[in-house]
């Protein structure tokens, strides 16, 4: 499987949305993360592109991080 360098992808489960991420850096993998959830409930393939948006996160590692 050719998976470059960042990307996402869904993967079957039976009764929840189960998905991978992967990039370079954590942040990347994050963008990942929440665009693959993003993908699982909205078609975004016309909408436009919006700036950023800024959030804190406390303290934890990378999985407690991605969750919550």
């Amino acid at each position: 499987m050719s998976e470059g360098r960042r990307g996402h992808r869904t993967r079957p489960h039976t009764a929840d949305v189960r998905i991978e991420a992967w990039a370079p850096t954590a942040a990347a993998c994050y963008e990942e993360a929440v665009g693959a959830l993003v993908a699982g409930f909205a078609d975004v393939s016309d909408a436009p592109a919006g700036g950023p948006h800024r959030f804190a996160v406390g303290p934890g590692s990378p999985e407690r991080l991605l969750v919550g």
